[in-house]
This record gives structure tokens, sequence and C-alpha cells, in this order.
């Protein structure tokens, strides 16, 4: 599905991001979301375009690197590093497109964690009768 938002609405949202910032990336990244929560979910269009207003703003504050610490005549900057596991709660707007989605799919999918099945195979070749022999 086509965007909902555009670039100038999540700057009215955060007016301090910088501009340089890859914004369409965050934006479509929101999009692949929302389109996702689009077909499980009976939000409205109107809910569907906070929602994903909200996920861009909050992917791009991900990107943006926050000074925690300024000196000033030792022109040195400390920036803020990021907490992980936190998700889509690390960030105010991360937390609003949650809370605007009244069906807590949204709070579902973040809260899932994506387990990495590792699996060791280990293969043998049997020459005489030219088969592999895998064991999982």
């Amino acid at each position: 599905m086509a965007q909902r938002i555009t670039n100038g609405q999540v700057y009215d949202v955060r007016s301090d991001l910088d501009s340089s910032l890859a914004l369409t990336e965050h934006i479509l990244t929101a999009v692949t979301i929302t389109d996702r929560l689009d077909s499980v979910t009976t939000l409205s269009d109107a809910e569907l375009e906070r929602v994903e207003l909200y996920l861009a703003v909050h992917f791009a504050s991900l990107d943006q690197d926050k000074v925690v610490d300024r000196q000033i005549e030792g022109a040195q900057d400390k920036f803020a590093t990021g907490k992980t596991g936190l998700k889509l709660d690390f960030t105010r707007w991360g937390q609003m497109a949650k809370l605007i989605d009244h069906t807590g799919t949204l709070d579902t999918m973040d809260s899932q964690r994506l387990k990495a099945a590792m699996f060791c195979f280990n293969t043998k070749y049997d020459a005489e009768d030219g088969a592999n022999k895998t064991k999982i």
C-alpha cells in the first residue's frame, strides 16, 4: 500500500530531527508494519495514519544521535547509547503508536521475541551407496 504520511508530517511531530536523515527509509519501515497491522486489525484509516506517523518518528529518532553531555571548552560531546530490548518503548513515539492501536496487535508484535534457531548439520557421505547421511 502507499505510504499514508509525508516527510513534512514527521518533521511536524519532531522538528529537531536532523534534516540529513533518510526519512524515506524510516517511513517505508513504518509503512511495512502499518500495512501488516491493516491486514489483521480493524483500525480505521485515521488510526493507521497516526500509527504510521509515530512509528516513522520512532525509527527516525533511533537514527539520530542524542547529546547527553556537552563540554564547551573541551569541545567534547557525549552521546546517549541505546538500551537494548526496549523496542517501541524506547521512545515516546513508539509508545504512542502502541497506545493508538486499541487492538493490542502492535504491542503483541513488539513483545514477541524473534528466536533464531540454529541447526547444526552433520553430513557424512556414504561412498558405498552414494547417499548423504544428514543428522540434524
